[in-house]
């Protein structure tokens, strides 16, 4: 006990020590891995925001989101229009029953109901847009939700919030 005491009160005995815990705590940590999509989550965000779900499917290889942002007037369009989820491997394309080996996307409804089926070079370029359009939500009575609102609050006795900067 003595000699741990004394070899601990002189600064340069701790670095030896140190890096030998240190290199073997590293080493035995996991490799972090990438975060699974979830896609029940994204469709309470669409339905909450007025929003579809962008499911892209990509292969081990791709990334067909990466080529989506590149685009800026379309990746604009996208982060308010839809809830992006993107899948990588060959068991997304199955659990999709995704024909090809190339990636593409699928459009949903908040409710899950598939609106729609794209390949990789329909969304690559200016050609990706008016095909997604038609799939945008309607835009909602702001009137109508406000009205809504108020009539609930006064039945349940609740305040309302009410957001400005909501995309639609």
């Amino acid at each position: 006990m003595v000699t741990l005491k004394v070899a601990m009160n002189k600064p340069l005995s701790l670095m030896p020590v140190a890096l030998l815990l240190f290199s073997g705590v590293t080493s035995a940590q996991k490799q972090k891995a990438p975060p699974t999509p979830d896609l029940a989550k994204a469709q309470a965000r669409a339905e909450m925001h007025n929003k579809r779900v962008l499911v892209l499917l990509n292969p081990a290889d791709e990334d067909l989101a990466a080529a989506l942002k590149r685009n800026r007037s379309l990746s604009r369009k996208l982060r308010y229009e839809f809830e992006t989820v993107s899948f990588r491997g060959a068991d997304a394309l199955k659990k999709w029953r995704w024909q090809s080996d190339a990636s593409g996307a699928v459009v949903l409804a908040a409710d899950g109901k598939e609106l729609g089926r794209f390949t990789h070079e329909q969304l690559v370029g200016d050609k990706a847009l008016p095909l997604l359009e038609p799939l945008f939500c309607k835009p909602v009575d702001a009137k109508e939700k406000l009205a809504a609102a108020m009539v609930e609050a006064k039945k349940t006795g609740r305040n309302i919030f009410i957001r400005f900067d909501a995309p639609w």
